[in-house]
């Protein structure tokens, strides 16, 4: 008996395994998984991503962004360094906010298994692997809902992985762990519609918003969309105060649990720019709808920036069974129209300006078009899974139909879209049509054919279509891996040189720097800030001074001299040899082992970190109108010298005063502007629109540009026509001040636009006036702070002051700071509606400042509570179960 039992048991395996059904167990989810790492894997192969080449995929965000905070983050952990403040961004930054926004997924925490050498290996293999789990969290939904095994899910599940979103938004490293929860979470949302329990949504939930809260937001919209369809289509099935309670209440505990993260999150965007987003006034359209229409179909190009459109393409298996969803006989007809509404206003809201401002939280996005994409694409793929499951519902009229009318209207969108553009047409038209001719003829003769040659040819054309997109629109740029490595041997040891005459508290700049995050890469203590955490009032002032900004940065990219000893920057480092502007003095560090050459430049006046201001000057701060920088910072230092000098011989100076910090520098006019063009403008037709200046030996010259251009071409001359030096200033659509340094001879600067030669400059030309600088310079160098101690979120030291005034820390102000003078706390406030600032008195002070993020505390207490209420959630119906077994 055992024998015969054993040879059955050993024949039905056999048959599992000759019939596929094998696959539709757990293997499956290997199966899925696998079959995205490797057509990612021959992407990055085919890009020649290292180790398959010498490149690396750190396209926008990845490039500025996460890969330097990830290795900043790195650093951290592995320095056993805090989480509340770090000094190395920006002038310092509420560092748990900016971990709460980038790095809080835990998937984060593998990169810390890795070695430093081969830091941006870890990030390109997390992308991969996230890809893949994708695909698994997709067939987990699709076995779940539909309860009986089915292979085709793996198609699905591979779709749904390898879609426009996740191609386009992979190197957004913080929002894929959202994509990979959401599938999880709305499957526990149709529990809930159905009345039974979930606690697959609230621990989906609980993992989205400790996984990045800003996608945790545009799924929050997404996910109660969903329910309320979910609660349309299961109305007869539960109670519904029953089911209205369950989901709001896992949601609100969920919500509580991460209060540690929401609170003080909520209350840092407040102090961004973000923070004040207005609603617009009027429904404005981005584009076309056919054009919408356009992203659905296969090879079409992902978009990261310069235009609204959004990613859409989720497969033509869901392109093509979209339609028949509607025609098909077994699907509720109050499942169809519910979803049918939800698509189309879906559609809508990537078109309208109002909905896109709602669904990106109150906020319009700043490049990568669509964020909530994710939700139409996972609304195309499981509808379209679902007609393809329940297809024997399906008559054949609708199935030809739906064919002509997606075949034809391609052909439209060809013809108005992309009918001078072969190679694009070719790539994504008409491989659309083929696949949408290839799938349809499939199911309009499934009953003719066996059906494992069905399966066969079903998963040929799925395979070739993922594997077509994924090369094709799955990696629009890379970088040069060993470019972007480049210097930062010789970097650390420039900083280690440093450090080693200099033990105190300083901040550095690197003005040749790749990234504005070099800070973060490098791990010195920085001025510059790229991130969506960023200060509002930081960020105005630095636009105020004539230093680059933008909605999400500010950088000291156009600081002047003034600007880096206010700022407290003691040493710029560049691998320049006497880069303009730096009126400073070098030093040359060698690399001998790769002949790299950094140069160190100390500044002559740095200030400290925190030093004294006459309270007059922050009472009459205030920015001139239309972009002038050069008056704003002539203001700044005129009410300096106003009222911190002693002296009666300066008390007040005027616009026609030649003690001004900036003196006007006159447009040089010549009849003949060819004369100081090189070989390459004098052949365009220029029509004499060119801007000169005449700068006297000795003079250190600014320009500030007022028209709206991205790029300038300066050349530099002696008065005998000669060229002396030329180069080109990019990004100034990105305003900021051009410094051209000091030269020991007469020299005439001409300007031309590069965007559009013909175009005449407008400019604001000052020159520095270095007696006048270091006369502002020694009032504010009179009452410093001398650094004892210091560490991240904590500063000590000591300051005599010669009078009552304004103690100004140059750290951007938020109310997390405790500030104590002589062991009392004093009452903080900010200064240039920027800086942290406390009054203080005249006299010898011990001061200390402490940071703890806003709302953190309040915020832990509120998670523990959700902790507590979870708890008797679980525990309460848990506990009640087990007494009624033993009374059993």
């Amino acid at each position: 008996m055992m024998k015969e039992k054993s040879a059955t048991k050993k024949n039905l395996s056999w048959k599992r395994f000759l019939t596929l059904d094998f696959l539709s167990g757990r293997f499956l989810y290997v199966l899925v998984f696998l079959t995205v790492i490797l057509i990612e894997i021959l992407l990055y192969a085919v890009y020649s991503i290292y180790p398959f080449g010498e490149n690396a995929y750190l396209r926008m965000d990845c490039y500025h962004q996460y890969a330097p905070f990830l290795k900043e983050f790195y650093t951290r952990m592995h320095n056993g360094s805090g989480l509340f403040f770090a000094w190395e961004n920006g002038l310092g930054v509420n560092y748990w906010a900016h971990y709460a926004y980038y790095l809080s997924s835990p998937v984060n925490l593998l990169t810390l298994l890795g070695s430093k050498n081969h830091f941006i290996e870890a990030i390109e293999a997390g992308m991969i692997i996230k890809g893949g789990l994708s695909a698994v969290s997709f067939l987990y939904y699709l076995n779940h809902r539909f309860g009986n095994k089915n292979i085709y899910r793996a198609v699905f599940a591979v779709f749904y992985a390898l879609s426009a979103y996740f191609l386009a938004y992979s190197c957004n490293v913080m929002w894929t762990d959202c994509y990979i929860l959401f599938p999880i979470i709305l499957l526990g949302v149709e529990k809930i519609a159905k009345g039974e329990k979930s606690y697959t949504y609230g621990i989906g939930l609980l993992l989205c918003i400790w996984s990045n809260f800003y996608i945790s937001v545009i799924a929050g919209i997404a996910i109660v969309l969903y329910f309320i369809a979910c609660m349309i289509i299961h109305a007869r099935e539960g109670r519904f105060l029953l089911k209205l309670t369950r989901f709001v209440l896992t949601t609100v505990v969920v919500c509580m649990m991460m209060g540690v993260i929401l609170l003080p999150m909520f209350l840092c965007l407040k102090n961004t720019s973000a923070g004040s987003s207005a609603f617009p006034s009027e429904w404005e359209s981005y584009f076309p709808f056919h054009e919408l229409l356009a992203r659905l179909l296969v090879n079409t190009n992902t978009i990261q920036r310069d235009s609204e459109l959004p990613n859409l393409y989720a497969s033509i298996p869901a392109l093509l069974l979209l339609p028949l969803y509607f025609c098909n006989k077994e699907i509720k007809l109050s499942q169809k129209i519910t979803k049918g509404i939800l698509v189309v206003f879906l559609l809508f809201s990537f078109q309208w300006n109002v909905l896109t401002y709602i669904w990106h939280g109150l906020h319009f996005p700043n490049s990568f078009p669509g964020r909530h994409s994710f939700f139409f694409i996972f609304l195309l793929i499981s509808m379209a899974y679902e007609c393809f499951e329940k297809r024997t519902g399906l008559k054949k009229a609708p199935v030809i139909a739906d064919m002509a009318v997606l075949s034809l209207g391609t052909g439209v969108l060809w013809f108005f879209l992309s009918k001078d553009d072969w190679i694009n047409a070719l790539t994504t038209y008409a491989c659309s049509v083929l696949f949408v001719l290839l799938y349809g003829l499939l199911i309009l003769l499934e009953k003719n054919m066996h059906k494992y040659l069905f399966m066969g040819m079903f998963f040929t054309f799925t395979l070739i279509e993922c594997i077509c997109n994924t090369l094709t629109t799955g990696m629009n740029s890379t970088v040069d891996r060993a470019d972007y490595l480049r210097g930062d041997e010789i970097k650390a040891e420039t900083l280690s040189y440093i450090r080693s005459k200099d033990d105190g508290f300083y901040r550095i700049e690197d003005i040749n720097k790749k990234f504005m995050n070099g800070a973060a890469w490098d791990g010195y203590y920085g001025a510059s800030y790229f991130s969506s955490t960023v200060s509002g009032g930081v960020m105005d002032f630095y636009d105020a001074m004539g230093m680059r900004y933008s909605d999400v940065a500010y950088s000291f990219q156009g600081g002047t001299p003034f600007m880096a000893s206010l700022l407290g920057i003691k040493y710029c480092i560049s691998d320049i040899s006497q880069s303009p502007g730096l009126s400073f003095y070098g030093e040359e560090i060698q690399n001998d082992d790769t002949g790299e050459v950094m140069y160190v430049y100390e500044n002559k006046y740095p200030l400290s970190v925190a030093f004294g201001l006459p309270a007059e000057v922050n009472e009459n701060y205030g920015v001139a109108e239309s972009k002038r920088p050069f008056e704003n910072m002539e203001k700044l230092a005129d009410n300096i010298l106003k009222y911190g000098r002693d002296d009666d011989e300066i008390k007040i100076r005027t616009v026609g005063d030649e003690e001004l910090l900036f003196k006007m520098l006159p447009v040089y006019e010549k009849t003949d502007a060819s004369d100081y063009l090189d070989d390459s403008f004098k052949k365009s037709e220029l029509k004499g629109k060119v801007t000169c200046y005449k700068v006297p030996a000795g003079e250190h010259p600014f320009f500030y540009v007022v028209n709206y251009v991205d790029s300038i071409k300066i050349i530099t001359q002696n008065l005998h026509g000669e060229t002396l030096e030329k180069h080109t200033e990019s990004d100034l659509k990105f305003r900021h001040i051009i410094d051209e340094g000091v030269c020991d001879e007469d020299r005439i600067l001409v300007f031309i636009c590069v965007d559009d030669p013909k175009e005449e400059l407008s400019f604001h030309a000052y020159c520095m006036q270095t007696d006048v600088y270091e006369d502002v310079m020694d009032v504010l160098s009179k009452d410093q702070l001398q650094v004892t101690e210091y560490d991240d979120g904590m500063l000590k030291g000591h300051i005599t002051c010669t009078k009552d005034e304004i103690l100004l820390f140059t750290i951007p102000y938020d109310g997390g700071f405790t500030v104590w003078v002589d062991g009392e706390k004093v009452q903080t406030g900010s200064v240039f509606k920027a800086f942290l600032g406390v009054n203080i008195s005249a006299g010898e002070h011990e001061v200390e400042i402490r940071y703890t993020p806003p709302g953190f505390k309040e915020g832990l207490i509120i998670s523990f509570i959700g902790v507590l209420l979870a708890a008797a959630t679980i525990g309460f119906p848990l506990g009640k179960k087990l007494a009624n077994k033993r009374k059993d």
